[in-house]
């Protein structure tokens, strides 16, 4: 009876150092997930703010591209107005109609 008490006390204390280890690996695992996680969510965030910096530089660019190419616009629709103020059509400055009467 004797050696069955003490086999099943070696037998609790196996379980029980098993259990200790097994709970040291747990917590070291879980840690590390943790801090992994955390590494995670701040490289997420970087990612996420470095995407929305380059969307506004991106949207200030195309911002830029379209006054500019209003101002083209603007200026085209200037000559269109005022043909005359064309080189080409300068000799109409200098040209006189003749009068009904001749």
């Amino acid at each position: 009876m004797n050696s069955q008490l003490c086999k099943g006390s070696a037998m609790a204390s196996y379980v029980t150092l098993l259990w200790k280890k097994w709970t040291e690996r747990w917590y070291k695992k879980r840690e590390t997930i943790k801090r992994e996680g955390a590494a995670d969510i701040h490289r997420m965030l970087d990612i996420m703010v470095s995407n929305m910096k380059s969307t506004s530089r991106q949207q200030q660019r195309l911002g830029e591209q379209l006054r500019l190419e209003e101002e083209r616009r603007q200026k085209n629709f200037k000559e269109l107005r005022d043909p005359c103020a064309d080189p080409s059509s300068a000799h109409f400055d200098v040209a006189h109609l003749p009068k009904k009467g001749m």
